[in-house]
């Protein structure tokens, strides 16, 4: 029950080669559906769903960052905004594993490490689980 109901143009970036930005320009064939009345749109293999950057752009973006450049630095480079780099390794990068609550028993000890600053690790009192802290980060292992 699906007809021809016009055609949409995205503008995808395309990853730069040889310092030179690209853009795709796609026509997407749009379809109306007889039975309920809602739209749809072709999909295509190049493009995320509801984005204009290419999973080039996003495998460049995370290239980049591996680099340790800064995100206006990689929005410059690919020319993109710099609020899309920040939202593209947000997505892509793994965040260390946490515990959602501390558990009820705690065994701490104190140390002096390096440069004189004082650490202090700690484990779960019951479970043995070693829970260990580095001035300002809270980790986990088992």
């Amino acid at each position: 029950t699906l007809i021809k109901n016009g055609t949409h143009q995205v503008n995808a970036r395309l990853a730069p080669v040889n310092g030179g930005k690209y853009v795709l320009k796609l026509r997407k064939q749009r379809y109306l559906c007889k039975a309920c009345g809602t739209t749809c749109g072709a999909t295509s293999s190049n493009l995320l769903f509801n984005h204009t950057l290419t999973p080039a752009v996003h495998q460049a973006v995370m290239e980049l960052a591996k680099d340790s450049l800064t995100a206006t630095e990689i929005a410059k480079l690919l020319g993109i905004s710099d609020a899309s780099v920040s939202r593209i390794i947000n997505e892509h990068a793994q965040r260390p594993y946490r515990l959602k609550e501390l558990p009820t028993q705690l065994c701490f000890d104190e140390f002096r490490s390096a440069n004189h600053h004082m650490s202090f690790i700690c484990c779960a009192a019951l479970a043995h689980h070693l829970v260990t802290t580095l001035p300002g980060r809270l980790t986990t292992q088992i």
